[in-house]
């Protein structure tokens, strides 16, 4: 007997499908479609055999799904940027310059939201696993846009709080600071930590939810507060989501933490107030002017204040958030069940 393939005598093994005799695994392999028909029969053997309880035809299909969804989000992510390859996104005519088939698409990624995917998302600087490094300044080895979480520069040798007033703060201050830090938080998140492109923008979404920085309202207790501000994002309709919102007000809770980060908030809102008012210069009406000054007097004034707030109020203050955060979850999770 001889090697159906090499012809070499005695060979030590037959084929299990059609028996013809072989001498080793490359001839076995070699000698017809014995090989691929065997072990698909086997597999479809061993798979008849097996049934799937009902959990794991469900985890199966979450699977096939998540698969499938990222495979699409996936293809459309590299269908935009083939559309968009060879297009000067600097062009002040952009929108001319392209085509009709990427002026659709690109109106297509808008509408469905897909075109956030190709957008980084900003690292909030309270978050930011090296916030504990204190103040950094940019060096000129290093890119700008790469410090984005870096903690914002304070106000150099804030003046105690009694050159600032005569008068002893209101402890109400506290429920006011709560709106502020809500405002601060979720506009630096709505624009994605940049808001350098449209500070106009930036700044009326802050003032419609911070309102306590250019009016006399002053909160009696810290949920009332907490509660305006979340109000005042739908209003003035720069609500984006519960989610969002439960998110923002554990920004604050993050910042209230610590005296710097406070502190570091409302420098950096005075900052960027400060900036619009240089920038606008003269182009400003009179009275938007004089707002923006009041809400720049108003920070100046909390920053001094904050920096004197005892550690253990900001401790108070937070456990007060976190309470509310707590009811939010709760209230969540009631309505889930009841929707179930």
């Amino acid at each position: 007997m001889k090697c159906v393939v090499c012809k070499i005598d005695d060979p030590p093994y037959l084929c299990p499908k059609c028996e013809y005799p072989y001498c080793s695994l490359d001839c076995y392999q070699k000698h017809g479609s014995c090989t691929e028909n065997f072990f698909q029969e086997n597999v479809v053997e061993e798979l008849k055999s097996t049934v799937a309880t009902d959990d794991e035809k469900k985890n199966m299909m979450e699977i096939l799904e998540r698969v499938n969804t990222n495979f699409i989000e996936g293809k459309e992510d590299i269908d935009l940027i083939n559309n968009l390859e060879n297009v000067d996104l600097d062009d002040p005519n952009l929108i001319d310059s392209l085509t009709p088939e990427q002026l659709a698409d690109f109106h297509k990624q808008i509408e469905t939201g897909t075109i956030s995917r190709l957008i980084e998302e900003w690292e909030p600087w309270w978050r930011s696993e090296n916030e504990s490094s204190g103040i950094k300044e940019i060096t000129d080895d290093e890119n700008e846009e790469e410090n984005t979480s870096v903690i914002p520069l304070i106000i150099p040798d804030i003046p105690p709080l009694s050159e600032v007033s005569s008068k002893p703060p209101s402890e109400l201050l506290l429920n006011n600071l709560v709106e502020i830090l809500y405002g601060y938080c979720y506009t630096m998140r709505l624009y994605n930590g940049d808001w350098g492109d449209n500070i106009v923008g930036f700044l009326g979404d802050f003032l419609n939810i911070s309102t306590v920085l250019v009016s006399t309202k002053v909160y009696s207790v810290l949920k009332e507060a907490a509660q305006g501000a979340m109000e005042n994002s739908v209003h003035h309709g720069t609500y984006m989501s519960r989610k969002y919102t439960i998110s923002v007000l554990e920004d604050v809770s993050l910042v209230i933490q610590t005296t710097k980060h406070v502190i570091a908030a409302l420098c950096d809102a005075y900052h960027i107030l400060k900036c619009y008012r240089e920038i606008s210069g003269s182009s400003i009406k009179n009275s938007e002017c004089k707002k923006i000054f009041r809400a720049e007097k108003k920070l100046l004034f909390l920053i001094s204040w904050a920096n004197e707030v005892p550690k253990a109020i900001y401790e108070t203050m937070n456990i007060s958030i976190l309470s509310i955060l707590e009811e939010m979850d709760n209230n969540s999770t009631k309505g889930t069940t009841t929707k179930d």
